[in-house]
């Protein structure tokens, strides 16, 4: 309460957060109060405390937020999804919501963020990024005088292994009594952000659901009224990310959203490959767009972020358009056909059992398996 009255007061926002791969202390402040700013931001980041009382309030906040998300099927589905991909021991593996599991959160101890701390909070394991009008000569000083008692200290180093690929698709279903609407999401592992391909799979991921005229979103929404909205995504971490496909559709068409869905992945990679005029359009959204990525400081920031997280080369940023303008029908079906295939996917559907299992099993999409809400096996 102390610290936020500080910051209140020159109205500074301060804030933490972690995700599957880096853990951020982000400060945005005006130029006249960053050197009070600065002080609060280096005391935050070198004198943690890690109250008791904290910890359990939080821990509380944390098991809520888990039962809140376990009456969420979209949050049932995705959070199963990387499950399957990675598996239970795998970092990614775990809820991508980052609220972790009921066991996880009880069994963490104030003595585990202590350790945790001690061990990878140091200079050496840490970037700055800096946005704003300051040369930076002027900035070492002030970097100088606030975190000058930042000691180095070896880091244990992270493995992050790949998951195992699949070569057959499996699908999994999660009963919810009397839904009236069924969550389908289908995923596999991607490719990470460095890959070679990356241009070419952004851009088949874009005609098939990474816009609103993409071919899902207009088959699905458009043309067949199943669904409001579906869409897919690359998700880029150190490791290899997932590609996920998800769309809600109504109980009575689950099978027909499943057909369209399969038929849409096949396509691309198979009889209907991306045409030039459909190439041309995506490649003109994609590069119209990107401009806007770099609007704010707090933009530019989290852009000079990925090329820290993802070790990028500086000219990154620059040879974006470029490299999307360069895409070729032959490269983007060739991402498809290695990215994007029906056949190697974890389809994961949740909704009322009694009325969609038997159309979902005639379609003979893989084995079929059953998950508790929790996303535990069970039986049916």
């Amino acid at each position: 309460l102390e610290l936020s009255e500080a910051l209140k007061s020159i109205g500074t926002n301060l804030g933490t957060s972690s995700s599957f791969d880096r853990c951020s202390i982000t400060l945005n402040t005006l130029r006249k109060h960053l050197t009070k700013s600065m002080e609060l931001f280096s005391d935050v980041l070198l004198n943690p405390t890690f109250p008791q009382e904290e910890l359990e309030r939080k821990k509380k906040e944390y098991l809520a937020r888990i039962l809140q998300e376990r009456r969420q099927p979209f949050l049932n589905a995705i959070k199963a999804v990387f499950r399957l991909i990675y598996g239970e021991d795998h970092p990614y593996g775990q809820p991508y919501t980052g609220t972790g599991t009921e066991e996880s959160i009880a069994a963490i101890q104030r003595s585990d963020l202590v350790r945790y701390y001690k061990e990878y909070f140091h200079p050496n394991n840490a970037t700055l990024v800096v946005v704003g009008d300051i040369e930076r000569d002027e900035l070492a000083d002030r970097l100088q005088a606030s975190l000058d008692d930042w000691e180095r200290a070896d880091v244990p180093p992270v493995a992050i292994p790949e998951p195992p690929m699949l070569n057959e698709s499996r699908v999994y279903l999660i009963h919810k009594p009397n839904a009236a609407q069924s969550v389908i999401v289908a995923g596999r592992p991607g490719l990470q952000r460095n890959s070679p391909d990356y241009y070419s799979a952004v851009v088949a991921n874009t005609v098939l659901g990474g816009k609103f005229t993409s071919r899902l979103n207009s088959n699905l929404r458009e043309d067949k009224g199943y669904t409001y909205g579906a869409r897919s995504m690359f998700m880029f971490f150190k490791g290899l990310g997932p590609f996920a496909l998800y769309t809600q559709v109504q109980t009575e068409v689950t099978r027909e959203s499943l057909v369209e869905i399969v038929r849409e992945l096949r396509a691309l990679s198979g009889d209907r490959p991306v045409s030039p005029e459909e190439l041309a359009g995506t490649q003109q959204y994609l590069t119209l767009r990107y401009p806007r990525e770099f609007e704010t400081v707090s933009q530019v920031a989290a852009k000079l972020g990925e090329l820290v997280m993802f070790n990028l080369p500086a000219d990154t940023f620059n040879r974006y358009m470029p490299s999307i303008r360069s895409t070729t029908v032959q490269s983007v079906t060739s991402a498809a056909e290695k990215y994007l295939r029906s056949d190697q996917m974890y389809y994961v559907i949740v909704g009322d059992l009694d009325k969609i299992e038997v159309g979902i099993s005639e379609l003979n999409l893989g084995k079929i398996r059953y998950l508790d809400l929790a996303g535990q096996p069970v039986k049916r």
